[in-house]
């Protein structure tokens, strides 16, 4: 019985010694059976924004990220250019030479491919030859939206679909249809005009505030001139980009009346409209302020009380025209919402925007208008 089960022991051992060295040759064969890949630099027409070297390692670097193929290094590459000078390789695109070429680099398959920017697109073609027969085995040829920042995706695309790899519908559509839903990839920021940053400017006051504004303190007025200064911030956020347009949400706090020592604080929530060429726009979008009101009557003497003081001078008398509530410096703060309408252009002078807008804000007893400027360092 011990005899038996050491044989068995024994050929266990030795099949599993058997199927090891069968799984190594078999790693073996499969990795030195992977096709060879010379990929070419790329034939650029119509643009200069890339270089052909450039791009031609863009796409070497999709193919060995690929982990499928052994691709031939971009040092190979030159030394080849150099032995076999660099305008013969450089202006190799028939099949006869790109097969001398792909055979002097050992190379199974020899990509080459070309881009033509015709209008708003990219024109992609890319080409594999089977150098052994000396055919193109592939050929890829598609229009891509004109989108310098995603050359990169739109050579991976091109390149799935030359070695019959699937892509994502969704990116694929962003980057070829020029009607399709906007976003980030399709429509990117550049050359998208940002706006955002430091905002100054006046505002003026007309109507009945412009002359509380002006009263004595003791009448509920402010002392002040129905004109201020204020400072601030614009932070914005664009949510849709289409051709020269963009759509944006605005956000813009501001403090005025300092140089009056007073202090206003307000907001403003904007939707917006934008020409990315032309720096016009037109926005639109509710305001809060905090402010002092109090409900206010008018005595036969002509005094404007509050109603705390008028229950005090008059107690248990109403006042014959009762009382309204009115911007008041004796009154309690409270929110004071309002609309903005708003629309100016942004001036350019090298790398700096300067963006300037004037606005309205029209009430039921006064009209609000203004003058902002700003400036930023974006695109």
């Amino acid at each position: 019985m011990k005899t038996r089960n050491h044989k068995l022991m024994e050929l266990i051992k030795r099949f599993k010694t058997a199927s090891l060295v069968l799984w190594m040759i078999f790693q073996f064969n499969a990795a030195s059976a992977r096709e060879i890949y010379a990929v070419f630099n790329m034939d650029i027409t119509g643009t200069e924004s890339f270089k052909s070297n450039q791009l031609g390692n863009v796409l070497r670097m999709h193919f060995e990220k690929l982990d499928s193929f052994e691709v031939v290094d971009r040092y190979e590459m030159s030394n080849l250019i150099e032995s076999m000078g660099a305008t013969r390789v450089s202006s190799c695109f028939a099949k006869s030479c790109l097969a001398e070429v792909g055979k002097k680099l050992n190379a199974d398959k020899v990509v080459s491919g070309s881009i033509d920017h015709v209008g708003s697109y990219y024109m992609v073609t890319l080409r594999r030859l089977d150098v052994k027969a000396g055919e193109i085995d592939k050929l890829v040829l598609r229009e891509y939206l004109a989108n310098t920042e995603h050359i990169s995706t739109i050579l991976l695309l091109a390149m799935n679909e030359l070695l019959g790899l699937p892509n994502p519908e969704a990116l694929y559509i962003s980057l070829t249809k020029k009607d399709a839903f906007a976003n980030s990839v399709n429509n990117p920021y550049y050359p998208r005009l940002r706006t955002d940053g430091p905002r100054l400017g006046v505002s003026m006051v007309t109507g009945e505030a412009a002359k509380i504004l002006a009263r004595e303190e003791n009448q509920g007025g402010f002392n002040a001139y129905p004109m201020t200064f204020h400072f601030g911030y614009q932070f914005e956020k664009q949510y849709l980009n289409s051709g020269n347009f963009q759509a944006l949400f605005e956000f813009i706090p501001l403090i005025s009346g300092m140089e009056q020592g007073r202090l206003a604080f307000s907001f403003s929530m904007l939707n917006g409209i934008r020409s990315n060429r032309g720096g016009w726009e037109f926005a639109f979008g509710p305001s809060v302020g905090f402010t002092q009101f109090a409900q206010v009557a008018e005595d036969q003497e002509g005094n404007l009380l509050t109603q705390k003081l008028w229950e005090e001078k008059y107690p248990g008398q109403e006042p014959v025209n009762g009382y309204r509530k009115q911007l008041d410096s004796r009154g309690d703060i409270a929110l004071d919402p309002s609309f903005v309408l708003a629309a100016g252009k942004t001036f350019k002078s090298g790398s700096m925007n300067i963006p300037v807008n004037v606005f309205i804000i029209p009430k039921k007893d006064d009209l609000r208008f203004g003058i902002s400027v700003g400036y930023n360092a974006k695109k």
